[in-house]
């Protein structure tokens, strides 16, 4: 959409089939040739990708926020993988603790969702995910809104100090 400003709805791709065939009595399938001129289709929107989470459950609690930079609201979901790479699973955003409610409004951020908070709705959707060996994770969003750059979908991690007092911003993730 122009400037990310205006939502683009679904729409019905048609096409005009153009048959040849021999004129013959009686119609035979076989003598008929012709081609379909395919619609381009692309996806709308943005993604984010964190390549690091530390362990749910873990000493040190994690939080991620997603951002929607652009002018217009848009829903989004969000993929767990394990480091193994072995599994994954998403959920969309509404379906964590903390998230919201529905689309993520224009210009608008989630609050700090805790990483447990996360994995609990991921491994509620997928009772077979599990984080594999090395107990870490990556986080990707796939958002309705945006494109890569100013407007794309923001994905940030943060984790707690180790005295507890202080946010360390992990990363700041956009594609």
């Amino acid at each position: 959409p122009t400037a990310n400003t205006v939502a683009i709805t679904e729409t019905t791709l048609t096409s005009t089939i153009a048959v040849t065939g021999a004129a013959t009595a009686v119609y035979d399938p076989s003598s008929a040739t012709g081609t379909v001129n395919l619609k381009p289709l692309a996806r709308n929107g943005s993604s984010a990708r964190l390549t690091f989470a530390l362990t749910p459950g873990g000493n040190y609690p994690m939080f991620v926020r997603v951002t929607n930079p652009s002018g217009i609201a848009g829903p989004v979901s969000l993929t767990l993988t394990n480091d193994d790479g072995m599994t994954s699973a998403s959920i969309p955003l509404t379906a964590i603790t903390g998230g919201p409610s529905g689309d993520l409004a224009a210009g608008a951020s989630t609050g700090l969702m805790d990483l447990n908070n996360v994995f609990a709705a991921v491994q509620a959707a997928d009772s077979t995910f599990a984080l594999g060996a090395t107990d870490k994770l990556r986080v990707n969003v796939v958002a309705d809104f945006g494109a890569a750059g100013a407007t794309g979908v923001i994905l940030s991690g943060f984790s707690v100090s180790t005295d507890g007092t202080t946010f360390n911003m992990m990363t700041d993730a956009s594609n």
